[in-house]
């Protein structure tokens, strides 16, 4: 159960702030900002095309992108049946061997 507990909170935290593998999570998140109107600027930052003082946290959407605690609602249903499936116990069994 700490296992999956872990596993959890890397995945929600490397999809909502981290890079990811060949930039794959950031560039999950920036389809949705883009998707919710927002335009990335010269100076890196994220400004919204209607509304120049609305920020990524106005919009519960680009909000919760980016929030590790509420990508682990979602993650953690599918770590739990991963587990179950044949490739996650295998993936657990290569990881136990390793520790």
């Amino acid at each position: 159960m700490i296992r999956a507990a872990l596993a959890t909170y890397y995945l929600a935290r490397g999809l909502t702030r981290l890079h990811g593998p060949a930039g794959a999570f950031e560039r999950g998140r920036h389809a949705v900002y883009r998707a919710r109107g927002f335009v990335r600027a010269v100076d890196g930052e994220w400004y919204h095309v209607g509304d120049a003082a609305a920020t990524l946290e106005d919009d519960w959407l680009t909000a919760g992108v980016g929030c590790p605690v509420c990508a682990a609602a979602y993650v953690a249903p599918a770590v739990l049946l991963a587990s179950r499936w044949r490739w996650g116990r295998a993936a657990t069994a290569l990881w136990d061997r390793r520790g």
